[in-house]
């Protein structure tokens, strides 16, 4: 029997954002970067999960507090969900940004809650 994998676009207010990692920016001491963030969505039933997300990926700034974890860059991302994960499950996955802000690769690990 085959199984049909389809997406699913999740809206940002389904989403949890915890504080953005930020660090001062080695090239100039008074600017920031932020490096990573972290994700948690509901998993229905779908092998994959398109998560339409607002994220700031390496931004440089100001001031730590000038900050928003939710910005206006936006980035979709299809995330292959592991098998024999049960609908209902709450992923979380960290997300790792390597490069500049047109970079959209991205490195998950998911974890069972």
């Amino acid at each position: 029997m085959a199984v049909a994998v389809y997406s699913m676009q999740l809206p940002v207010k389904d989403m949890f954002f915890s504080p953005l990692d930020i660090t001062k920016n080695k090239d100039d001491p008074n600017k920031y970067t932020v490096h990573s963030l972290w994700e948690a969505f509901h998993y229905n039933g779908n092998e994959k999960v398109e998560v339409a997300m607002v994220c700031q990926d390496n931004v440089k700034v100001d001031k730590p507090k000038q900050v928003k974890r939710v910005s206006d860059l936006k980035a979709t991302y299809v995330l292959t969900v592991p098998k024999g994960t049960k609908p209902g499950t709450v992923l979380s996955c960290k997300r790792s940004l390597f490069g500049d802000t047109y970079d959209r690769f991205a490195t998950f690990n998911f974890v069972h809650e």
